[in-house]
């Protein structure tokens, strides 16, 4: 982990971090991390209060949430790649 947690400026791709806020597992203060530290210009945080590990795990309503947010950043980065091609 401390060779990845290195690496985190070579990051410089679209990024979306998405993070159960009360993971045990994993520090969620990593993934802020990543997102501060990534050299990536479009990059997004969504940190989920009460929600844990495993996001596809959580309630059907939370689950919905977590993957609508992802839906939506992928297509709306999706649209902008359609716009430049014209």
């Amino acid at each position: 982990m401390k060779e990845l947690q290195g690496r985190f400026e070579e990051v410089d791709v679209p990024l979306l971090v998405v993070h159960g806020g009360d993971d045990m597992v994993c520090d969620p203060a990593c993934a802020k991390e990543l997102f501060e530290r990534a050299a990536s210009t479009d990059k997004t945080l969504k940190i989920y209060p009460g929600m844990w590990h495993q996001l596809a795990g959580e309630s059907e309503e939370n689950v919905n949430l977590v993957f609508g947010d992802m839906v939506e950043w992928l297509e709306s980065r999706a649209r902008q790649g359609d716009t430049a091609m014209l």
